[in-house]
């Protein structure tokens, strides 16, 4: 039998007289015409393969088809081998009979999982003709899980492959997989796959582009031929390779939106402080961690990326990296770029910000070589470093935002004191704080 990319799928069974013929074919909604010289068909019977009557909304009942060769008596009955669970007598006009059945027995129960033949009956020129088709009742969703995504770092430029597990009572199921990042959804592709062990390899593109440097998460969703569904987990990978890199202090065309950006991850009573503010607050934010503090604090370097904040380059020790040339700058960004990932399953590409705002041409270039190509520089300052009290921190802030605006902190005690109080100025001089993705975004930056 050939497989047929349509839906809905069903089987359908011809009966001509006087030989009885039986055809079976796939997605076919209407009978077949009887071939030259034979006589019309009797009966024919059109079932939906297979259905799921768990109240999900898809597939929770089936449909029969029964068509006559002219007005007159059907029975249907629903059968387990020899037993009669269900049954209808109709009277046939000429165009047929058409029944919903939601999968329950004569007393209203609903049938267990299986096979079951659907049996119709009519009244054909030598007397009653009787055809048969199995219909499954299935209501057990897929199970699906990961083998592997190759290559976890991708160019963004080539295929990636998605190792995934699938197994179910279908032999093919329908397979979604979709690519997000921290603001949603960028990418999907669909596939027919049989159940085991398989392959999707795809290129995902955002907006008809090649994925930017960043940390992406995919996951997929499997539905089988009864209508149940079952998603994967999301498995992160990311996309690192050579790109412009670009200088930005703010940012236009973002509407009311500012990003707040904090540096050095210095301190860990203050980071965890201003961690517990920005969750309070539901605001995102960015941080700028070299590679060491990081190495010392996996586990707030975690905490911040389970929030769903931003985790950029600083550098790996906090020194200033003007006049280091091209091969010391990239050494240091890449040893950043590998310690995130090993202890968050994220990349810093691509935000990368110069200690001390230091940088040169050698500089940008190596971000550009190592994928991060947004230099993030800043046109507001809250004067934490130079002595500012906790008043003075959230005034400077508030008073210097504008739209698009990149605020700049440290991980300081004061700083953390003066969070609450600088996210309230802003919002009540109506500007938004966003993650920097979704200034970014908001500006038309991939």
């Amino acid at each position: 039998m050939d497989r047929v990319r349509a839906s809905p799928y069903r089987d359908i069974v011809m009966i001509r007289t006087p030989t009885i013929a039986l055809i079976a074919a796939l997605a076919v909604t209407a009978p077949r015409s009887s071939t030259a010289g034979a006589q019309e068909a009797a009966i024919s019977l059109s079932v939906t393969r297979a259905f799921s009557p768990n109240g999900d909304g898809r597939k929770d009942e089936a449909t029969i088809t029964v068509g006559v060769s002219g007005p007159g008596p059907v029975t249907v009955r629903v059968l387990d081998g020899a037993a009669e669970l269900r049954g209808w007598e109709e009277e046939a006009p000429a165009e047929g009979v058409v029944l919903s059945w939601k999968g329950k027995d004569q007393e209203g129960n609903v049938l267990e999982d299986g096979t079951y033949t659907v049996e119709a009956t009519a009244d054909g020129a030598a007397g009653p003709e009787t055809v048969s088709l199995p219909v499954r009742i299935d209501t057990r969703a897929p199970s699906v899980s990961w083998e592997s995504i190759r290559p976890s770092r991708a160019s963004g430029r080539k295929a990636i492959r998605f190792h995934v597990r699938i197994s179910d009572a279908a032999s093919e199921i329908r397979v979604k997989v979709t690519v997000a990042d921290t603001l949603g959804v960028v990418a999907a592709h669909q596939d027919e796959l049989a159940t085991g062990s398989r392959v999707i390899s795809w290129r995902p593109r955002y907006r008809g582009r090649s994925l930017y440097p960043g940390t992406y998460r995919a996951a997929f969703m499997a539905e089988d031929d009864a209508g149940n569904r079952r998603a994967s987990r999301g498995r992160s990978f990311r996309v690192e390779r050579k790109v412009k890199a670009r200088v930005f202090r703010r940012l236009g065309r973002t509407g009311r939106k500012v990003a707040i950006t904090i540096d050095d991850c210095h301190y860990p009573g203050a980071w965890r402080s201003m961690l517990r503010t920005l969750r309070r607050a539901r605001v995102k934010a960015a941080f700028f961690c070299p590679g060491d503090r990081m190495a010392m604090f996996p586990g707030l370097v975690r905490k911040t990326v389970r929030q769903g904040h931003t985790l950029g380059s600083h550098g790996w020790d906090h020194g200033a990296m003007a006049g280091l040339g091209k091969s010391g700058a990239e050494r240091k960004l890449r040893r950043d770029r590998a310690t995130a990932w090993r202890i968050a399953r994220v990349t810093t590409a691509p935000y990368f910000r110069p200690p001390y705002g230091s940088y040169d041409g050698a500089v940008v270039h190596a971000a550009g070589a190592t994928g991060h190509g947004r230099v993030v520089m800043w046109d507001v300052t809250t004067g934490d470093t130079s002595g500012a009290g906790v008043g003075d921190i959230a005034r400077n802030a508030v008073r210097g935002a504008r739209p698009g605006s990149i605020i700049l902190m440290h991980t300081k005690d004061v700083t953390a004191q003066a969070l609450p109080s600088l996210i309230r100025g802003l919002r009540a001089k109506g500007l938004r704080p966003v993650s920097l993705p979704k200034l970014f975004r908001a500006a038309g930056y991939p």
